[in-house]
């Protein structure tokens, strides 16, 4: 990362390891201008503040396929969305948190289940859109809160995720 405005030479923030395969998508945080959303080629997605360097906060690992788009909320500093290559597209919300009460409560029964089913919902993820083939881009309308429009090979939909 470039601060242009600066008299030294280099990165003003060089982040080397910060994935494993390539970078598909970058985008910044029309909210928190020193947060950075990035996907990846395995299907990663990665929110880095640039005030911390080079420890990402969030580290999403759900997709099944390389990312072709991120995108972040107009007004919702904790919403974004991600498609890729698995024909999906997911809303997340950060400020979930996961109740490790429960989870402790729920150990038994949630390992049973992961037996079961080890494609496990993330907490953070709260909406799945799918039906599109090869979704190559996503953005969220800058007025209409929620409403997201992605394209692909066979069209463009438009949709309404949350109210948000």
């Amino acid at each position: 990362i470039y601060d242009t405005r600066s008299s030294t030479a280099g990165p003003a923030l060089a982040l080397l390891h910060a994935h494993t395969s390539d970078v598909n998508a970058l985008r910044w945080s029309p909210v928190h201008h020193d947060l950075l959303l990035s996907g990846d080629e395995d299907g990663c997605v990665k929110v880095w503040d640039e005030r911390y360097g080079e420890v990402p906060l969030v580290v999403m690992q759900w997709h099944k396929k390389p990312i072709t788009s991120v995108d972040w909320h107009p007004t919702d500093e904790a919403t974004f969305a991600t498609s890729s290559l698995d024909d999906s597209v997911a809303l997340w919300d950060m400020s979930v948190e996961i109740d490790e009460d429960a989870e402790e409560r729920d150990r038994g029964a949630k390992q049973m289940e992961a037996e079961k089913n080890d494609d496990k919902m993330p907490e953070q993820l709260m909406f799945v859109h799918m039906g599109q083939e090869h979704i190559s881009e996503i953005k969220f309308h800058p007025q209409i809160p929620g409403v997201v429009i992605s394209t692909a090979c066979d069209g463009f939909n438009f949709f309404k995720t949350c109210n948000i």
